[in-house]
């Protein structure tokens, strides 16, 4: 199986979940592939299948926005097109080209993780 996909498939509700899982994976030495909404398969290379495919898409909550401070935190499964809409609410914006569909459905993760070239005036930062 190719296309960067997993053997097994999770998709975890919470961080806790998360953890548990990379523990137990880094335990039995088993490869995990994270994936968000799966609009960045394969940016990067295809690879073989990993021993499991971590889906991020149920962690999709906007955790806090302070409109002042003009900051907002999103778990890593938020569709990107959702949030903008959010913050488009107050006048606000995170300023990345989406010049196509799949761009806009794509979680807030994958602009992260393939350190998008259509970031502008910011920068996307990923802590865990």
């Amino acid at each position: 199986m190719k296309g960067n996909k997993g053997k097994k498939r999770y998709e975890p509700l919470s961080e806790a979940e998360v953890v548990h899982l990379l523990q137990e994976a880094q335990a039995k030495k088993e490869t995990v592939i994270p994936t968000g909404n799966g609009s960045k398969r394969g940016f990067g290379g295809v690879t073989e299948a990993a021993d499991i495919e971590l889906s991020l898409k149920n962690m999709n909550r906007i955790l806090e926005h302070s409109a002042g401070d003009m900051t907002v935190t999103v778990q890593p499964g938020a569709n990107f097109q959702e949030v903008q809409d959010q913050l488009a609410e107050y006048k606000q914006m995170i300023p990345i080209d989406l010049t196509d569909l799949p761009m806009q459905q794509s979680a807030v993760s994958s602009r992260v993780m393939i350190a998008d070239p259509n970031v502008h005036y910011t920068d996307l930062r990923a802590t865990m």
